[in-house]
């Protein structure tokens, strides 16, 4: 039916023109009851064009009637069409969520792109120095920023943001295993594999995966020979990142190109 509906408003008239100007008429004829006909009388005003070829508005009382919209909706199809809408409004709204930031926020080592819903953080990306700059376009935001920022100013705040993650189960026991990492710590792949009963690779993969670092502090684990890898990178931007982030808690395993002294490590 609803497919029926949808032909019978963009379908192309005799004239070669499109039906846009048919669906003022065609939404008037749509109800409960029963299919009339429409005048040009009664439409003439709210169209382009006249509907109504045959009277030429000669006469009111002329017997040449405009065509019939004869398609008829029951109550319960207007009621999937509203449904079908509301599904797709929600699509759309998401995958707008999830394309775009709702804030861009400077940091020592390049911008965060922070993305989050009315109340809950669910991802942050780190993006290149050169990226512009985005306030925060929602209050929830903004507090995601100050904290963050307060965290690069003392990095033994606390974050209190909500969060929201989609992982597997494994991928969020080790995330949980990750925020129990203190400050200025850190753990081996291998010591959250035994604790985990996991292997190591898994590990490294959640690691790997998790969405919002820094707040779930992934750059907390290291190899037993080095850094290990960092947000699925081995080398690059990405470890000169992980060790800022050490260096900033006072962790010492390597110096940061970005600056900041060693501390004195644990």
């Amino acid at each position: 039916m609803a497919s029926s509906f949808i032909k019978q408003v963009f379908l192309h008239d005799k004239d070669g023109g499109f039906g846009f100007r048919f669906l003022l008429p065609a939404i008037l004829s749509v109800g409960t009851g029963p299919a009339r006909e429409l005048c040009c009388k009664e439409v003439r005003g709210q169209l382009p064009q006249e509907v109504c070829r045959g009277c030429k508005g000669r006469s009111p009382n002329n017997t040449r009637r405009a065509r019939s919209y004869k398609f008829q909706l029951p109550l319960r199809e207007w009621r999937n069409i509203l449904r079908m809408m509301s599904v797709l409004s929600r699509l759309i709204f998401g995958a707008i969520q999830f394309m775009d930031y709702q804030a861009k926020l400077p940091v020592p080592f390049g911008v965060l792109g922070i993305r989050c819903t009315e109340d809950a953080l669910t991802g942050i990306d780190f993006l290149p120095a050169t990226e512009k700059p985005q306030h925060a376009i929602s209050a929830f935001a903004k507090t995601v920023c100050e904290q963050l920022l307060r965290y690069f100013e003392n990095p033994d705040v606390q974050f209190t943001v909500p969060f929201k993650l989609n992982g597997t189960p494994h991928q969020q026991k080790v995330w949980q295993a990750l925020i129990a990492i203190p400050r200025g710590e850190t753990r081996s792949y291998g010591e959250l594999a035994a604790a985990l009963r996991s292997g190591a690779q898994a590990v490294g993969q959640a690691c790997g995966a998790n969405p919002i670092p820094i707040i779930i502090p992934c750059h907390r684990v290291a190899s037993k020979s080095g850094l290990g890898g960092f947000m699925r990178h081995a080398s690059g931007n990405s470890l000169d990142i992980k060790r800022w982030l050490l260096a900033h808690e006072d962790t010492a395993l390597a110096p940061s190109p970005y600056g900041g002294g060693l501390g004195r490590g644990k």
